[in-house]
């Protein structure tokens, strides 16, 4: 279950001709300590929470009707949808929380909302709704390997686990704060780059200029968590003084489904 927020990016600033060697490097390093800084902002600013439900899923739900515009009917089956997953904390296995999906999938399908029409064309309806931006997930996280919750409630997995052990050490505990979706529309200049980024299965398509193609990237805000005796003694976080905070962003795309309008 996701909901949309105003997508993070960078001020970036011009760059004096007077600036000493190494500038570029150095206004890299802060633009990324930006980014983490801001995904995690936005992270801890997004939880569901049963504590002042209404005016909370108002303020979320306002968000993404400025760009988006749903009908009163939607709406008001979001609120519902969003009400059972703060209840359920997350969990969209939950009985309360698959009935009222069931309501918002029958919406979707009066929508008559087609993803495979090109927003950049023209094609859209501006009352119809937008696949394109960046995605808060307010479901709790469902990576196989859960190591249990932080004092803070959040979800803790090994770096290993995270990062399909490309990283290490991969016994390194990490808590997530935050899980995001970019999605945007390439343009058609761009596509012929990324064929060979896709199965051979569907690079036919792609090339024939038949379908949209998007970007999926996953971004998840997370904190390598600080040496405790909970974690074991031979555990790698022994050797960390302090939280460290970072992102990890995993690239992908992804095609509307040939058969399906609004998948």
């Amino acid at each position: 279950m996701s909901t949309k927020i105003i997508s993070p990016t960078f001020p970036h600033t011009k760059v004096k001709k007077q600036h000493a060697k190494g500038t570029a490097a150095q206004e890299r390093l802060r633009e990324m300590r930006w980014r983490r800084n801001r995904y995690h902002l936005v992270a801890s600013q997004c939880k569901l929470s049963v504590d002042d439900e209404e005016s909370y899923l108002h303020h979320i739900l306002e968000a993404q009707s400025a760009r988006s515009p749903i009908s009163p009917s939607a709406q008001q089956t979001k609120m519902n949808l969003l009400h059972e997953l703060a209840v359920d904390h997350g969990d969209t296995q939950a009985a309360g929380f698959r009935a009222t999906l069931k309501d918002l999938t029958n919406l979707q399908a009066l929508a008559n909302w087609d993803a495979r029409e090109d927003p950049n064309l023209g094609g859209m309806s501006t009352d119809k709704p937008v696949l394109e931006g960046t995605w808060i997930t307010l479901s709790k996280p469902n990576f196989p390997g859960c190591l249990g919750q932080n004092s803070h409630g959040e979800y803790l997995y090994s770096l290993g686990r995270m990062a399909w052990d490309m990283f290490c050490p991969t016994d390194l505990v990490c808590s997530i704060q935050g899980s995001f979706n970019q999605i945007e529309t390439i343009p058609l200049r761009e596509r012929d780059e990324l064929v060979d980024a896709v199965p051979k299965s569907l690079s036919k398509e792609i090339k024939a200029g038949d379908t949209v193609l998007r970007t999926y990237n996953i971004i998840t805000a997370f904190t390598i968590e600080a040496k405790d005796e909970n974690l074991g003694a031979s555990c790698s976080n022994q050797n960390i003084s302090f939280p460290i905070k970072g992102i990890m962003t995993s690239f992908g795309y992804c095609l509307p489904d040939p058969t399906q309008s609004n998948r």
